[in-house]
């Protein structure tokens, strides 16, 4: 599932792609995704996620971190089989991903069970609005970048094209497209490495 979709590369290009379809804009667009979140270093996709279990020894830390965030809502936190109330038995930071346990309505941070705790998430993750911004701008750039070439190709005799290029500082590859589509790459360039930055992990 891509991070954003058609119709927000389709109004940076102010050119028609969604009715039909280009099938080289949804694979920019699943190229695009993977580059964001191989540069920021997580998945940020916003699909609801159950029965995430954490089985750890947190010590004396009452804090968890979610693997995900910025989260949308936490559904229900279960600890070791009893399942804990919100406001009473902790508190938790969507924005950061976190929830802290505490003790009754005094609020106490205290230690999640002693031991190896098997902790169970059902929540839903959100993804930041830098990741979709981003997501759509560089697909864009690579449309724009195929279609250019796809043109000149057609100029000099249809020559054979290989298939969109992905190319960031951690990750690269590519995907097939569908014949007589173009060739382009979708790039990390500095401007959303350091729009992006902002949503690397610096959490406690």
């Amino acid at each position: 599932m891509a991070l954003c979709a058609l119709s927000d590369m389709e109004a940076l290009l102010q050119n028609n792609i969604t009715n039909p379809v280009d099938p080289m804009a949804l694979t920019i667009l699943d190229l695009a995704s993977l580059a964001v979140e191989a540069e920021v270093g997580r998945d940020l996709e916003a699909t609801a996620l159950t029965g995430i279990v954490r089985t750890m020894d947190l010590g004396n830390n009452g804090v968890l971190l979610t693997d995900h965030w910025p989260l949308a809502s936490i559904e229900s936190v279960t600890e070791d089989g009893e399942l804990l109330v919100f406001g009473t038995d902790y508190f938790e930071d969507l924005e950061l991903g976190t929830i802290t346990r505490i003790s009754g309505t005094n609020a106490f941070v205290i230690a999640w069970d002693a031991g190896p705790s098997s902790i169970v998430l059902d929540y839903t993750p959100l993804t930041p609005g830098v990741a979709r911004t981003e997501c759509a701008r560089i697909a864009a750039d690579a449309f724009i970048g195929g279609a250019n070439f796809a043109a000149r190709s057609s100029i000099a005799g249809g020559a054979m094209r290989p298939p969109p290029q992905l190319t960031t500082g951690r990750w690269s590859g590519t995907a097939e497209t569908g014949a007589g589509s173009g060739t382009t790459g979708v790039i990390i360039d500095e401007l959303a490495r350091t729009r992006l930055s902002v949503i690397v992990d610096r959490r406690p």
